[in-house]
């Protein structure tokens, strides 16, 4: 037992209060030797009462951090932590039974690893009426091997590091409303460390299911890439290349062929549209002088 690394796991914490009760359910109930890990719930703006509950369990910990932006409390909850490993996931995910013995065993048992992205998997809310919304973000959303594999970076709701990795490249940045995953996972890879896909380590993740929220979510990323390009944070060449990160949705759409229904595809292809002139609309508004939108 004593050769097994403590872990700490980081939730950044500001909305889903009605989904957070059950990541923290799943958490506790892992396979990994519960006196090996802790929970850390950072609280970025939530609901104190949501909180208070959060924190009757002796594993979890519950602080604070009122920087707006979820990679600021991802900081402050490594900031607050002891663990040899860092596990990141997010408060309306729920991970599977094993998913922290087969995350660090990935990262232990691959040379050199700089970081570990696992499996996200994607539900919706009913299989048999989803929205258009659900049907695109179940085809395109958290492709996370494509991430790793193409991008160098794996997203922050299924991630796995060492501490001294990121005592050695550094904090996510604060400053950056949405991407500051794809930028921290840059400066891993630049560093000489391996990044690593474990599709053993899994966790859900619901899909959205409103035009508002992914319309939301696409003004985010836009202002994400955004400020990666104005600040420099990421080499020209790698930004060229997220000009293809960002059409990921239409070749996943255009290579699952006959597996998707006629109809299905023709609606995540409209959901699609209106993403691109989201984002389109948003970078020119960023362009004339406007700020990033945070939620």
């Amino acid at each position: 037992m004593r050769d097994t690394p403590t872990v700490s796991v980081i939730v950044p914490f500001r909305t889903h209060g009605e989904r957070l009760g059950g990541c923290l359910r799943a958490l506790s109930e892992q396979t990994y030797p519960r006196e090996r890990y802790r929970i850390i719930v950072v609280d970025n703006g939530c609901d104190g009462h949501v909180m208070q509950r959060a924190d009757l369990d002796a594993h979890v910990r519950v602080v604070k951090e009122p920087v707006p932006g979820s990679y600021a409390a991802r900081n402050r909850g490594v900031v607050c932590s002891d663990g040899e490993i860092l596990a990141f996931t997010d408060a309306d995910c729920v991970p599977a039974a094993d998913w922290l013995e087969k995350g660090v065993d990935a990262l232990l048992a691959a040379p050199n690893a700089g970081l570990v992205g696992g499996r996200i998997e994607v539900s919706v809310a009913d299989p048999h009426r989803p929205t258009a919304v659900e049907i695109f973000e179940s085809m395109t959303s958290f492709r996370q091997r494509d991430y790793i594999e193409r991008w160098q970076f794996a997203a922050t709701a299924n991630l796995f590091t060492y501490r001294s990795i990121f005592d050695e490249v550094g904090p996510f940045c604060s400053q950056l409303p949405s991407l500051g995953d794809r930028e921290w996972g840059a400066r891993v890879s630049r560093a000489g460390y391996r990044l690593v896909y474990a599709h053993d380590a899994s966790v859900m993740h619901p899909a959205r299911r409103s035009l508002r929220e992914l319309m939301q979510r696409s003004a985010r990323m836009a202002g994400g890439f955004f400020e990666l390009a104005r600040s420099g944070r990421l080499p020209r060449r790698e930004l060229y290349g997220d000009a293809a990160l960002a059409l990921l949705p239409m070749r996943v759409m255009r290579e699952t062929g006959s597996a998707t229904g006629r109809v299905h595809k023709l609606r995540a292809l409209a959901v699609f549209a209106i993403v691109v002139a989201v984002r389109s609309l948003e970078l020119l508004r960023l362009s004339s002088g406007g700020d990033p939108r945070w939620q």
